[in-house]
């Protein structure tokens, strides 16, 4: 599946073309250190708490695109989030020069407490001399709308993080009974259990056309009345956690209370980020839920569109059936709960990297609680959290737990280590089938850990677990090799179009640079859009921290024996084989997607490493290898959070499209349109848009485009235009009193859908 991408607007489509195609061959022969940029256009709710949208091309003579850094200047003080690496094209066209394809930006300020009136918006390039330029002066005259309210960030954050408890409990509820008879410890597996039975369950319940919620609930009666069985069978005995899952919960807590910060400091059910994974999600779950798998015939928009094109793309539907599931839970729309599941499911990643370390550090019990610790700060882990990706989320926190699980099957006397393991795999089905190549590269290394003995033992099961799998999930097995099977084949189908070629790669996917590997453990802050700023101090320490870490692998790997050594190659080669895979394809989408995948096995091989470094018979005796160890380990936790940090930062500074004011658009369209209606939306900014259609879902909706020619609508349904008043553009053609920020005006001849 692709992503829609944030990208500034063609200039070839605006008047600002003819004096850039005029400029470009003065500008490249007086080439110089000093970069050259431009703002094409402002957008954005213009008025007293909302926001503005920027965008323009910033190009660095020197090192082409994207330029090292943007700032945005509000009456002279810096403020908004920039984002680099738009696709432009024209720019690259104009300029001749192929490396200023990427050398679009977008920037977003918040105007919460600026006050209504004329405002000067100044933005300035830099270059990584230091030299900055001005890319241009504009005044924006900030509209007195009044907003719909939200509560605090406090009451906003404690709502999310209540939730999230609630539904980690109720995950470990669930999967009690399996974690209570398959392995331990309980409290680390059974949230994990728990959500694999729930993809289980909701397969099988979609294809009996029965409700996520419903699923829930059977899965809820099916395992309460297993754990009270076997509850009279056998006691439960409340035992202190060890060491290693006390601190683990301590990092998930930890987490929570960091993780929630930039998730409700925009508004009361903001979901963050730039581009439209979520209006998908959010769209399929609330279908279900509103209507389940019976649409009414007089719904066009997007709760029909949606659902059917997934569906019809072979597409996994996992995430949605736990918004779906968990909206009706708490009596809310999928877009309310989406930042719950985000959390929540970086929480079950920490709680799989506990339980990975128990697996492999065993020989190092006072060490273990390092890798969720670094897991829990890393970088990589917050952005993909902050950036709508859902399904990654889901998929590293499944492969951490299969990975973890079968250490067990290899090494336990008991056939039944085959079912934690299949059950984990049978979720990939329905969750993220995309990385389960991943995941059986990773088995098939695994063997080597086990001596000649027991290794066809080892095949047996791990075969039997595959077999297991397919028979828990046959309809997600099938899903997922359709899904696959198109992405292979020839057809006309996005997925194949945007594989077909290296430029197709890079055009359909929302990223396009590859991110140095020191962000996996947490050096660096991981951006989707380009290489992060470090800093003079950083820059200083981040390639010491990278001698160090090389030289503390060289001297553990040294002291491994040799199945330890097949369990460092299971936890780094699968991820890393793939990375270079998508390195050699010049597919950065499939790269960033990946990458969240080798945190917390690359973390956790690095810990053992590190651990086997520092090994001496003498322990009260400080060795040189045993400080090495230390440092590093040291070392890459404190540059690890200011990677945090910054991904913090910039979560919370940037306005996401998602705005609670279209909160009500559905109300406003019931009240004063019929159902049968069209409404056209003009909107520049595309995810924006993409959510005015998801909360407009039962009407259809096309784009809104002005032709100078007056053409005859297409249909003969009624067409309405959906106005903002905080758009200073839209706001003088709404005429009488309007309660709210919209309004809907009957379009004229002269407006036709835009194709």
């Amino acid at each position: 599946m692709i992503s829609g991408s944030r990208t500034s607007p063609s200039l070839l489509r605006h008047w600002r073309a003819l004096p850039l195609l005029l400029w470009a061959p003065f500008a490249v022969a007086q080439a110089g250190p000093q970069p050259i940029c431009s703002i094409d256009r402002i957008d954005g709710a213009v008025a007293s708490g909302g926001f503005l949208e920027i965008t323009g091309f910033a190009i660095d003579p020197k090192r082409g695109a994207p330029v090292e850094k943007m700032e945005v200047l509000l009456d002279g003080a810096l403020v908004g989030e920039p984002f680099l690496s738009g696709l432009r094209p024209d720019v690259a066209i104009a300029f001749h020069r192929p490396d200023y394809l990427w050398s679009g930006w977008s920037a977003s300020a918040s105007l919460e407490h600026v006050s209504a009136g004329k405002h000067i918006i100044q933005v300035k390039a830099g270059a990584p001399s230091g030299i900055k330029a001005s890319c241009g002066i504009r005044e924006v005259e900030v509209l007195a709308v009044p907003y719909v309210p939200s509560p605090p960030a406090w009451r906003i954050g404690a709502v999310i993080l209540l939730r999230t408890l609630v539904f980690l409990l109720w995950l470990g509820l669930v999967g009690w009974f399996p974690a209570r008879i398959l392995g331990r410890p309980i409290v680390l597996l059974a949230p994990l259990l728990g959500l694999a039975l729930f993809a289980i369950f909701a397969e099988a319940g979609a294809a009996l056309k029965l409700r996520p919620i419903v699923s829930a609930l059977s899965l809820t009666a099916v395992s309460g009345l297993a754990l009270l069985a076997s509850t009279f069978a056998r006691r439960i005995r409340l035992r202190r956690p060890g060491r290693t899952v006390a601190l683990t919960l301590v990092c998930c807590a930890f987490f929570a209370a960091i993780g929630v910060i930039p998730l409700a400091s925009h508004g009361e059910g903001t979901v963050l980020g730039s581009i439209d994974d979520a209006v998908r999600e959010c769209s399929v779950a609330d279908s279900i839920s509103r209507f389940g798998w019976r649409l009414p015939s007089d719904i066009r928009g997007y709760l029909a569109a949606i659902p059917a094109n997934m569906r019809d793309a072979h597409i996994r539907l996992g995430g949605s059936y736990l918004l779906s599931a968990l909206g009706d839970a708490f009596g809310v729309r999928a877009h309310a709960v989406y930042s719950v599941a985000m959390l929540a499911t970086g929480i079950l990643i920490i709680l799989a990297t506990g339980l990975l370390a128990l697996r492999v550090l065993r020989a190092f019990p006072t060490w273990r609680w390092v890798a969720p610790t670094l897991v829990a700060v890393n970088s990589t882990l917050l952005t993909t959290l902050y950036g709508q990706h859902f399904g990654n989320l889901l998929s590293v926190t499944l492969f951490t737990a299969f990975l973890s699980l079968v250490l067990v099957l290899l090494r336990s006397p008991r056939a039944r280590s085959v079912w934690p393991v299949a059950l984990i795999a049978s979720a990939a089905f329905t969750l993220y089938p995309e990385t389960t190549p991943v995941w059986g590269a990773a088995a098939l290394l695994t063997l080597g850990i086990v001596g000649l003995g027991r290794r066809m033992r080892a095949v047996r099961r791990i075969a039997g677990a595959a077999l297991l799998a397919a028979a828990l999930n046959p309809v997600g097995l099938l899903t997922a090799a359709n899904f696959f099977s198109r992405m292979t084949s020839h057809e006309p189908s996005p997925q194949a179009l945007g594989m077909s070629s290296a430029r197709n790669r890079l055009m359909t996917g929302d990223t396009h640079y590859f991110p140095r590997l020191t962000v996996v453990v947490g050096l660096e802050a991981y951006r989707e859009d380009a290489p992060a700023p470090i800093g003079t101090v950083r820059a200083i320490l981040i390639p010491v921290a990278i001698i160090l870490i090389l030289l503390t692998a060289l001297l553990g790997w040294a002291r491994l024996s040799v199945g330890r050594r097949w369990l460092v190659l299971a936890l780094v080669l699968p991820v890393a084989g793939a990375l270079a895979w998508m390195y050699r394809l010049s597919f950065p989408y499939g790269f960033a997607k990946l990458l969240p995948l080798a945190v917390p096995g690359w973390v956790t091989a690095f810990v053992l490493l590190a651990c086997f470094a520092a090994e001496q018979p003498d322990r009260s005796h400080l060795s040189l290898p045993r400080l090495v160890s230390w440092a590093t380990l040291v070392l890459v936790a404190a540059l690890a959070l200011p990677a945090a940090r910054h991904v913090m930062a910039r979560a919370r500074r940037a306005i996401p499209a998602f705005d609670s004011d279209f909160r009500v658009l559905p109300d406003m369209a019931a009240a004063r349109i019929r159902r049968d209606s069209v409404i056209e939306i003009d909107e520049p900014l595309v995810a924006r848009r993409e959510w005015m259609r998801y909360f407009l879902g039962e009407w259809e909706t096309e784009v809104a485009a002005i032709t100078p020619e007056p053409k005859p609508l297409r249909s003969k349904r009624r067409h309405y235009l959906l106005l903002d008043r905080r758009r200073p553009d839209q706001a003088k053609r709404i005429t009488g009193s309007v309660a709210l920020d919209f309004a809907l005006l009957p379009v004229a001849s002269t407006l036709v859908p835009a194709r």
